[in-house]
């Protein structure tokens, strides 16, 4: 038996959590802010599962942290868990 090929990669992370809103929402406000991560992973999860498709989810470490289960279920589902680090670094400002 040959293991599961992962041809698709998803990012794990937040609305908020873009580049594109980094002027105006600084990480000191994620944690007030109404997370959306879990039912939109699910969703795609469940897509994932009905069309047979294994991917790897690069799960950014504040999202992981503040939502283990979430990163239980995407390995038990038969995914690969991948670190996209703690916080998003844009190329910009590296």
């Amino acid at each position: 038996m040959t293991s599961p090929h992962h041809l698709l990669t998803v990012a794990v992370e937040d609305y908020f959590q873009t580049a594109g809103l980094a002027p105006w929402i600084g990480v000191d406000r994620w944690s007030r802010l109404e997370s959306r991560v879990e039912v939109g992973t699910r969703r795609t999860l469940d897509l994932l599962d009905e069309f047979g498709i294994h991917a790897t989810f690069f799960v950014l470490g504040w999202v992981a942290e503040r939502a283990p289960g979430l990163v239980r279920e995407i390995s038990a589902r038969g995914h690969e868990i991948a670190s996209k680090g703690y916080l998003p670094r844009y190329f910009r400002t590296m």
